[in-house]
């Protein structure tokens, strides 16, 4: 982002603005560069969650509220897929002089808003009249199967599938890093360990696959409709079933494992098509995370196709047994769920790994000093904000004890506010995202890792199977975790970890105090937190439990 700003935008051209609307969605460095470069400008932050859940009609009247000589949209670290015509479309409705947008591909755009107008009308005029038919479309594929394709045998493969199709549909291929690649790329590695051929087809190349040498099949999402994301995800589902169908004609292969993904049932489609059994990942219902993270229009083509998914997969993994429960009540099928925890590859986070050279790098190699590391999101529900009360808290009376902060997020630019007025530059470091390839010796450079975990604010049980946790355990460190749902039956308190209370700042700081003045209490945790990873929590483990599942319901009726 900032390379952009220094490289591309100058003063010159965007002049000194009085007033700037900046939307930042997951870019936490923007509002600070932007502060520097315009010192003298009231600069208004609209941030992911103020505009998250609200109507398009109630988002525009507030966006429009007052005029701006400037407005500025980064899509910069983007941890969900969006459009260029849609941040267009998102800028072009604001009452500005001049419009920056910053896109997640390292492009940027600088206009007048008259020229950006007409640049959007040309683009949405022809997807207009393509959404209708599209919406038919998605009808009619709703009433087909809401009729039933018919009742047939789940197709066995064998003790074990040999050549599995693995599908991410959500079109999200610029992620390259945090705990969804981490599950992608576990589980991959588990069936190929298992001797299980794997190939990914997507809209983009997962990082890592090159690496691993996994056949890369790129179906693109069409450019029509990619002034709304949910039209463009919703024609996603009907170009995977084409171009998929091609690519199984040549693969043959013999199960489909698909994430799910909001407005796309196309695994089951082919698995009929092709008759292959198809396993569907369920993190969470998609509809909830839609509705509750960003906003939903098309609310009852996605429930209707959420529950095609639910009702035609053959087997279903969830990852906790609060996703179990509530996918349940959805219409999801008990007999055919399993829970499947995530998991840590133990070989590359292995108390083996060596994080000298981090710790000399970020000048944290004195030996007297205890390192607490933190890896993730910067978001509420990751608990950043609770830990950062218990780092001032820690760091008001013990100067021998460093945090080591590990990712990105919209909250990063605030905790970094904080540390600098804090005068805590010394002891608490922020590297930024990093690739997951780098994260073990990171994660080696610490003496206790922590995973403050939130609950949702809405009420909504905490559904989530934190991957950091797991690998965390595998690298035999002492883990201080929220006490909460899945966490607080994975960490035993005294046995394998610590658990503390969530969004108790006071008693989050008193236990790492606690662990830092006794360094064979770390041992012992840290020991059993890798024996248990090694017993349970591996890939190859979480990757042989859907074979069996999947051969348990062979030859029974869906």
């Amino acid at each position: 982002m900032s390379d952009l700003l220094e490289d591309h935008i100058s003063l010159n051209q965007l002049g000194a603005p009085a007033s700037i609307i900046l939307i930042a969605f997951e870019d936490p460095d923007i509002i600070l560069e932007l502060k520097k470069r315009f010192p003298d400008s009231e600069i208004n932050l609209v941030t992911k969650k103020q505009i998250a859940g609200k109507s398009v009609s109630k988002l525009a009247r507030e966006l429009r509220a007052r005029k701006y000589d400037a407005v500025v949209v980064s899509d910069c670290n983007a941890t969900v897929f969006r459009s260029k015509t849609s941040l267009q479309l998102l800028a072009s409705s604001i009452r500005a002089r001049r419009i920056i947008i910053l896109y997640s591909d390292n492009t940027f755009v600088m206009s007048c808003r008259a020229k950006l107008v007409m640049t959007v009308f040309l683009r949405l005029f022809p997807g207009v009249i393509a959404s209708l038919f599209l919406l038919a479309r998605a009808w009619l594929s709703i009433f087909r199967w809401g009729i039933g394709p018919g009742k047939r045998t789940v197709p066995a493969p064998g003790n074990q599938p040999h050549n599995i199709a693995y599908f991410r549909t959500d079109l999200s291929g610029g992620v390259k890093a945090g705990g969804s690649i981490s599950h992608m790329l576990g589980f991959l590695d588990g069936a190929r360990a298992l001797g299980s051929r794997v190939f990914l087809v997507a809209d983009a190349e997962i990082a890592g696959c090159r690496e691993r040498n996994i056949p890369v099949n790129i179906v693109q999402p069409s450019a029509l409709f990619d002034f709304l994301d949910e039209l463009q995800i919703m024609s996603y589902h009907f170009r995977m079933i084409k171009a998929a169908s091609k690519i199984f004609s040549r693969e043959k292969p013999d199960m489909i494992y698909h994430r799910h993904s909001i407005f796309n049932f196309s695994s089951i489609v082919l698995g009929h098509k092709f008759n292959i059994p198809v396993v569907l990942e369920v993190n969470y219902s998609e509809v909830w995370a839609k509705k509750n993270w960003s906003r939903l229009i098309f609310e009852r083509i996605a429930v209707a196709f959420e529950r095609v998914a639910f009702k035609y997969a053959d087997l279903i993994v969830v990852v906790s047994e609060v996703v179990k429960q509530d996918i349940i009540a959805l219409g999801a099928g008990e007999p055919k769920i399993i829970v499947n925890p995530n998991a840590a590859d133990p070989e590359t986070f292995s108390p083996k790994v060596n994080g000298a050279a981090i710790r000399e790098k970020l000048g944290l190699d004195d030996a007297k000093n205890t390192i607490v590391g933190f890896i993730g999101t910067f978001t509420r529900w990751h608990g950043v904000e609770i830990l950062m009360d218990a780092i001032k808290d820690v760091c008001s009376s013990r100067k021998d004890i460093c945090f080591l902060l590990i990712g990105d997020g919209n909250l990063k630019s605030n905790l970094e506010l904080e540390v600098t007025s804090s005068h805590l530059e010394g002891q608490v470091i922020f590297t930024g995202l990093i690739p997951h390839v780098e994260a073990p010796k990171y994660l080696a450079a610490c003496d206790i890792l922590v995973s403050p975990h939130l609950g949702f604010e809405d009420g909504t049980r905490f559904f989530g199977s934190p991957t950091k946790l797991f690998e965390y355990m595998a690298m035999g460190k002492a883990i201080i975790a929220s006490d909460l749902e899945q966490i607080g039956s994975i960490i035993k308190d005294g046995v394998n970890g610590i658990l503390t209370k969530p969004g108790d700042a006071e008693e989050l700081a008193e236990k790492i105090q606690r662990l830092a003045d006794d360094p064979e209490l770390r041992r012992k945790l840290g020991a059993q937190a890798r024996q248990d990873a090694m017993d349970k929590y591996t890939w190859k483990q979480n990757a042989l439990r859907v074979f069996d599942a999947l051969r348990n319901i062979s030859g029974t009726g869906n």
